[in-house]
């Protein structure tokens, strides 16, 4: 199959969305989810483009033509999908204001060695002006140590707070948790050991695209009365890319539950 001026001009830019893609995803801290999908758009150019190209060659239109439909649909439904868990990820990124919580669970983010991360340093700062504004509330800082950390996400987290003006008294450590799942769990069972209410309202801090899917881990692990406190992302392409993964998260938790 002759290649057209169409067509290369088509396959110029798959591989500059391909390269793209690959620089974003490999070099760029960050950036990997959207560098992924700059190379699925990459992909889909260059399939197209061959369709194209056999359907105008005359032989094999039928089966072109049959791809096509196929790879149609499928763009067509993943759109829809992928729209859809966006919206709910968009719908609860934000603080429900509401309601004053008795607890807060602040879940942990990566460590830099002793210092918090750029995202754990914006949950902290959301987390400061929450307790500021509520006297009465208790946190509950959450997170084990991973690699490369030099102590757990809690004591970072309770490190800076104290600094940071927050008593001490109003602060309590989860340490041995390393998943999402563990640090609501955890938490939980610290909650009960402290309040004296049977159903306390529990805000759960967390980074502004993970409040939605955080809501039903929560649920899950048995939280009855919830809200959210949505931690703003420093940089809208940070909020993309982590944006579209949380998106492979929801699909995972709705397949796999959890």
């Amino acid at each position: 199959m002759k290649l057209r001026r169409f067509d290369i001009i088509l396959l110029a830019i798959a591989a500059f969305f391909i390269l793209a893609g690959l620089i974003l995803a490999v070099f760029v801290v960050g950036h990997d989810y959207i560098g992924y999908t700059c190379i699925f758009v990459g992909v889909l150019i260059i399939l197209y483009d061959y369709l194209h190209r056999l359907k105008c060659s005359g032989h094999h239109t039928k089966l072109a033509m049959i791809m096509r439909i196929l790879v149609s649909v499928c763009l067509v439904i993943g759109c829809l999908y992928f729209s859809f868990l966006e919206i709910l990820i968009a719908k609860d990124a934000k603080t429900d204001e509401h309601t004053t919580a008795d607890y807060i669970v602040v879940l942990g983010a990566g460590v830099n060695g002793t210092a918090p991360s750029l995202s754990l340093r914006n949950r902290l700062e959301i987390t400061r002006e929450y307790l500021l504004s509520h006297p009465e509330t208790v946190a509950v800082v959450s997170g084990g140590q991973g690699p490369g950390e030099d102590i757990t996400e809690a004591e970072c987290m309770y490190d800076w707070l104290i600094s940071n003006g927050v008593d001490r008294s109003r602060i309590l450590r989860e340490t041995k948790a390393t998943t999402t799942e563990e640090n609501l769990k955890f938490s939980k069972e610290i909650i009960e050991s402290q309040s004296d209410s049977t159903n306390p309202t529990v805000g759960i801090v967390s980074s502004e695209y993970h409040i939605h899917r955080a809501k039903l881990l929560a649920a899950q692990a048995g939280y009855t009365n919830v809200i959210g406190i949505a931690a703003p992302t420093s940089y809208f392409t940070l909020k993309i890319n982590y944006s579209i993964r949380e998106a492979f998260a929801l699909t995972h938790f709705y397949v796999f539950g959890n």
